[in-house]
């Protein structure tokens, strides 16, 4: 017999902390994007203090936990939208279950429970792995938007070794690759360094951020991946990464002089890419591409089953993406009605209308630069309103 319990207040999320923990321990693949620590971080730096509030489903079966499905309410054209908790970061998202759980029946169980005790117009949920239980779920919610994106991963039992992968690759970027290696090289001694975290790898994201913040301020931006409420969310997740020993960190340096780095989640199933950046005035010599190809390479030699670039959400990321992986898998974006203004917007919001403006405001920071207007646009990777 399994209880349903939906928890809608910062309290009762930080109540769960134990129950959460347990459950992602003794799940063997479970990501560092699915733990307690990533949500926690999520809510209490990007949402704590809005009009958002939280909206978890927590199954309980024999007794435990066995399932947590967490999402947050908010207020989005009047109405009201569930999203998922970690929705300002284009991870992976789906609900944390015991497999030896009855998995289905609870999910069920879980959705109707946020449904209902939501009192939601419609929900978006993004970054749902194809061919999940929560996926083949939505699947059938009548009246639903659906989006199919790619997910670029290299996995490792494709090839012999490093060799049969990399001669995989287009000549023309092996090419270019080795040039800018023996450009770099000319400068300077040449070092990459790749490793699983350590107690000193602060400096390395104080690199990371400043580089981005940098990046946002040369373009224009004020929100995204590194907004006022991601940068406080990044440190403190890495953190705990770091603590749980789940964090990856990547960096070359030229002469002791860093111009790269990354910033990536150290999984059961692969490496994360999560945030990959450079010093602008290396900007010629490609080191972010280098820094991929090592960072890539890395996984292997140190016996992780693949290298995960995750979704691609603009033809610019996935052009880039496609350079080291295929797209072995796909993520579902999903908008789901469950009120008649919810279908209204689930109507317009799948309508021509709607992508027209939409690929007018994604086309808007490239001509503010061209001419030299102010503005604020969105970041990297814009979730689906």
């Amino acid at each position: 017999m399994a209880d349903v319990e939906v928890v809608t207040t910062s309290d009762g999320l930080a109540a769960l902390a134990d129950d959460w923990r347990a459950l992602w321990a003794r799940t063997p693949t479970a990501r560092f994007c699915e733990s307690f620590e990533w949500h926690w971080n999520a809510w209490d730096f990007s949402h704590q203090g809005t009009t958002s509030r939280p909206l978890i489903a927590v199954v309980r079966a024999s007794g435990r936990v066995a399932l947590i499905l967490p999402l947050i309410v908010d207020r989005h054209a009047g109405l009201h939208r569930g999203r998922w908790l970690g929705a300002r970061v284009a991870f992976y998202e789906g609900a944390l279950v015991d497999r030896d759980a009855p998995q289905n029946n609870l999910l069920r169980l879980a959705w109707e429970a946020l449904r209902v005790e939501g009192r939601l117009d419609y929900v978006t949920l993004e970054n749902v792995p194809e061919g999940s239980d929560l996926d083949r779920l939505l699947q059938d919610h009548p009246g639903r938007f659906h989006e199919r994106r790619p997910v670029h991963s290299v996995q490792w039992n494709d090839w012999v070794d490093w060799d049969d992968y990399w001669q995989s690759r287009r000549r023309r970027l092996r090419q270019d690759q080795g040039r800018q290696w023996r450009r770099l090289e000319a400068i300077g001694p040449v070092r990459f360094s790749g490793r699983l975290g350590g107690d000193d790898v602060a400096d390395v994201i104080d690199w990371v951020i400043e580089r981005k913040l940098e990046w946002m301020q040369r373009l224009g931006k004020r929100t995204g991946w590194f907004g006022e409420r991601i940068v406080p969310f990044f440190r403190a997740s890495v953190q705990d990464a770091n603590r749980m020993g789940r964090l990856y960190v990547g960096q070359i340096s030229v002469g002791g002089q860093t111009v790269a780095a990354e910033v990536g989640l150290a999984d059961p199933g692969a490496v994360v890419a999560a945030v990959t950046t450079y010093a602008e005035k290396w900007r010629a010599y490609s080191p972010g591409r280098l820094l991929d190809e090592r960072s890539v390479r890395w996984s292997l030699e140190n016996g992780f089953p693949g290298y995960d670039f995750l979704t691609g959400t603009s033809q610019a990321e996935i052009l880039h993406k496609s350079l080291w992986a295929e797209p072995r898998q796909w993520s579902s974006a999903y908008v789901i009605p469950f009120t008649g203004a919810g279908r209204a917007y689930v109507r317009w919001f799948s309508s021509g209308t709607r992508r027209q403006i939409r690929s007018a405001y994604t086309r808007w920071p490239e001509l503010r630069r061209r001419l030299w207007l102010p503005g604020d646009e969105a970041g990297i990777q814009q979730p689906i309103e």
